[in-house]
């Protein structure tokens, strides 16, 4: 994988980077505290499956913290683990977004916990630093609760001037507000001096299909068959998307979307993935199936699976 990287400069960037990011799945396993790692990210028969079914990125979501020390070390087997992949990711012609998803109890205690944010991406960068722009850091994974516009916009430039310090030129990756809604996109700053950033957006709408038969959050959503006029409520999202990466320059990437499996029907999921992927294409968008996203069709002999558009 090649992209050109423009050069980090001191005033405004005049050509912002754009990865070609078109289709790509989610490996999960390391986000979680109650899953327990799963040697598949290990094993190259999943990048080679993933490659030949016409993926070009995979993205990696990692909770560090959940694996660390009482200094905040991370556990080296782990990393070893990480390391792997990545590898994996690069010997099969595949870009990897290696994402911290989550880090303590930073939503609820920003100010509290960003120290420990910023310590494990520096590990993390240093250890990476030589590796080839198939790589890219995503800073961090849905922000939200005590972390508004306000404090995202603080606490990320503050984290990309530290990763900065020891990797110039690394493709980085944008939170936005709200657990990466793009209704906060409008109130995402980001440093215009620094061309090697692009933006992630997440989406699940409409919820009534995607979110069936969840059992979390506060509202329940019984069994619901695909309807085409559902394509309405993704049109109004990637429409923000698409206007912010046009009227900003950044690249945005939809690094989840996807459907809960235990009660939505495979042909509904299907017509599903395939209008998110056919209206971000019309739009000139990327992304990733997320972590319920890639039916049986795509990734049944995976143990986990998602994806990003």
């Amino acid at each position: 994988c090649s992209v050109f990287i423009p050069a980090y400069g001191t005033e405004a960037a005049s050509e912002f980077v754009h990865v070609p990011l078109r289709r790509g799945i989610n490996f999960t396993c390391l986000e979680v505290e109650e899953w327990k790692p799963v040697d598949y990210i290990i094993e190259e028969k999943y990048y080679i499956m993933v490659k030949n079914r016409g993926f070009d990125h995979i993205r990696l979501p990692v909770n560090l913290s959940l694996y660390c020390d009482e200094n905040g070390i991370p556990d080296d087997g782990l990393l070893k683990k990480i390391d792997t992949a990545i590898s994996l990711a690069e010997k099969n012609g595949l870009y990897i977004i290696l994402d911290m998803h989550g880090c303590g109890n930073i939503n609820a205690d920003p100010d509290g916990e960003k120290a420990l944010l910023f310590s494990l991406w520096e590990i993390l960068a240093e250890r990476y630093k030589d590796y080839g722009d198939f790589l890219l850091f995503e800073l961090l994974n849905e922000p939200n609760n005590q972390i508004d516009t306000a404090k995202l916009n603080e606490i990320q430039n503050e984290l990309i001037a530290v990763i900065r310090g020891i990797d110039r030129d690394r493709v980085l990756v944008s939170a936005a507000a709200n657990s990466n809604t793009v209704w906060s996109l409008n109130g995402l700053r980001l440093p215009e001096d620094d061309p090697n950033i692009i933006v992630a957006v997440h989406t699940y709408d409409p919820m009534s299909f995607t979110h069936q038969g969840a059992e979390w959050g506060s509202t329940r959503y019984d069994k619901c068959a695909w309807d085409d006029s559902f394509a309405e409520d993704i049109e109004n999202v990637l429409d923000i998307a698409a206007s912010y990466q046009n009227e900003s320059g950044r690249q945005v990437w939809i690094g989840e979307f996807g459907t809960y499996l235990s009660v939505a029907g495979e042909d509904d999921v299907s017509r599903y993935l395939s209008t998110v992927t056919r209206l971000c294409e019309a739009r000139g968008m990327d992304g990733a199936t997320g972590n319920s996203g890639w039916v049986s069709e795509h990734t049944t002999e995976m143990p986990a699976y998602g994806g990003t558009m």
